[in-house]
């Protein structure tokens, strides 16, 4: 089987919700799919009911606690593009990047655009995500082995494992700039 990971931050997305919800049926019928998808508390039994109803294989939570065994199970990542793009990269999962249009200072389109520019994701704009195109996406990543491979490969060039140990370097030798 092959693990479609669904993040929405910590909040969930709705539009991705939705997408998901409308493309369940498409997204049950792409063999060998299963999906873990953390929804946010407000629309967890919607999404639960909608693949339930699709019979599509996935396991619905409010929030993914701790990240890590969801991260290391997951195939390739559906995706808003805050700080768990890092995440994705350490794991090397290809993803569809869907930014979330209202964040401070386009933060996420911009890492979005860095990680497609890298060739380690795909990005829809959040008004641009239909059902069609995710389920088309998934498909894709599902099916494509030689373009999920590559993609996988560019996103394990773009993680950073040291980062923490370098910003505490860092902010250390900042400090003492201070003394």
């Amino acid at each position: 089987l092959t693990t479609c990971l669904v993040l929405g931050g910590s909040a969930g997305a709705r539009s991705i919700n939705r997408a998901v919800m409308d493309a369940a049926h498409e997204l049950a019928a792409i063999e060998g799919l299963q999906m873990l998808i953390q929804t946010g508390a407000g629309d967890l039994e919607a999404v639960r009911k909608a693949a339930e109803r699709a019979g599509l294989r996935a396991h619905v939570s409010p929030y993914l606690d701790p990240i890590g065994p969801a991260l290391a199970t997951a195939d390739f990542a559906v995706a808003r593009s805050g700080g768990s793009v890092f995440e994705l990269a350490l794991f090397g999962l290809p993803a569809v990047l869907v930014p979330y249009p209202h964040a401070a200072a386009d933060h996420q389109r911009a890492n979005a655009v860095y990680f497609a520019r890298a060739g380690a994701a795909v990005v829809i704009a959040d008004a641009e995500l239909t059902p069609e195109r995710l389920a088309r996406e998934v498909r894709r990543l599902v099916s494509d082995d030689e373009s999920h491979r590559r993609m996988s490969a560019a996103m394990k060039r773009l993680a950073r494992p040291d980062a923490a140990r370098r910003a505490a370097e860092l902010a250390l030798e900042t400090a003492g700039r201070f003394r």
